[in-house]
């Protein structure tokens, strides 16, 4: 069997009715995606890759976001030189893209000049 002859097969069974929903994990626990044919060809062989895709990021943020919790933690450095084991104000971010957001402007916590949570 091919993978033509696989996303045929699965596209009958759409035009059929049937419905390729899978639940993925979040890190506030998980949610349905509604795939084609092809995405559930896709997550039969990499859910985390068909994960991240229906989330609009790539499979790398997609785990790390997940392995961090939502959880950003601060870019700044102490006064001994290493780097702060603060998270960011606000609490976990329930967005991949908004927390692959805070780690690249290199989001910091109040004590290093981040913004409270209130400003968020």
């Amino acid at each position: 069997m091919t993978v033509a002859h696989d996303i045929e097969a699965l596209k009958r069974l759409q035009a059929k009715g049937i419905s390729f929903v899978a639940n993925v994990a979040t890190v506030t626990g998980g949610m349905d995606i509604i795939m084609t044919a092809e995405e559930a060809l896709i997550f039969a062989g990499d859910p985390e890759a068909a994960a991240a895709k229906a989330m609009g990021v790539p499979r790398e943020i997609y785990t790390e976001w997940l392995a961090a919790g939502g959880d950003v933690q601060c870019a700044g450095t102490t006064k001994a030189g290493s780097r702060c084991r603060n998270s960011i104000s606000g609490g976990t971010i329930d967005d991949p893209r908004e927390w692959a957001r805070e780690i690249r402007v290199g989001a910091k916590c109040v004590t290093h000049g981040g913004p409270p949570s209130a400003a968020r």
